[in-house]
């Protein structure tokens, strides 16, 4: 299987729009997890087959005094079989999926892992073992008959798009050509007709030249 290439950074403090996330619940587009093992292949299929999202490692969902839920930052142990196993998980999906691996708050004692998933532009995304998920409503969900007719057509809708887009540039390029060339073969004719104007008018002045010398002649 193709391995794609993953991107990984480190990052001192937390960035702004990972704060964003914390102050809110798990949703369609973030999911919190405490430890790195709690990462599985259902969680990159589900948003690669949405709209893609986030999942934070080293965050725990809670809730403050009023009950509104929130990500409370725990931490979780950074090191190199951490990101492999991320990396291995994205690589076992069917297709593999693309995933962005950031380091935050690498300068204190919680620091976190936040991967990216785009949303999957080889959608439906499966596991290695044929399931299908889909992120709706803070969790991951399994892809019904209808969705999943859903999903192929809304694949293929775009790819139709795409292709009726290449076939119009296509055309107006060939147009723009076909002006182009009409625009100076109509030149090329007005320089012509302009020329032969010209010229009868040169004609025509020659001949009164000549005339006004005959007279001239027979006059003497």
């Amino acid at each position: 299987m193709k391995k794609k290439k993953t991107n990984t950074n480190e990052v001192r403090r937390l960035t702004v729009s990972t704060k964003r996330f914390l102050l809110g619940q798990e949703g369609f587009d973030v999911d919190f997890k405490i430890k790195a093992d709690g990462v599985k292949p259902e969680d990159f299929v589900a948003f690669a087959n949405g709209r893609g999202g986030t999942i934070l490692v080293g965050v725990q969902e809670s809730k403050d005094t009023s009950g509104k839920q929130y990500g409370k930052v725990v931490g979780c142990p950074i090191d190199d079989k951490a990101k492999q196993s991320f990396i291995s998980i994205a690589s076992s999906c069917r297709p593999s999926i693309d995933i962005s691996i950031k380091l935050e708050n690498i300068k204190s004692n919680k620091p976190i892992f936040r991967i990216d998933i785009p949303e999957g532009r080889e959608k439906p995304y499966c596991t290695s073992s044929g399931v299908y998920k889909i992120r709706a409503d803070g969790q991951n969900i399994g892809i019904d008959p209808s969705l999943m007719k859903a999903i192929i057509l809304e694949k293929e809708s775009e790819e139709f798009l795409k292709r009726f887009k290449s076939a119009a540039d296509e055309l107006l390029m060939s147009i723009a050509e076909v002006h182009a060339n009409l625009t100076e073969q109509i030149n090329q004719v007005e320089n012509v007709a302009q020329e032969a104007i010209s010229a009868a008018n040169d004609a025509e002045q020659a001949a009164r030249d000549a005339e006004d010398i005959a007279k001239w002649a027979a006059f003497k």
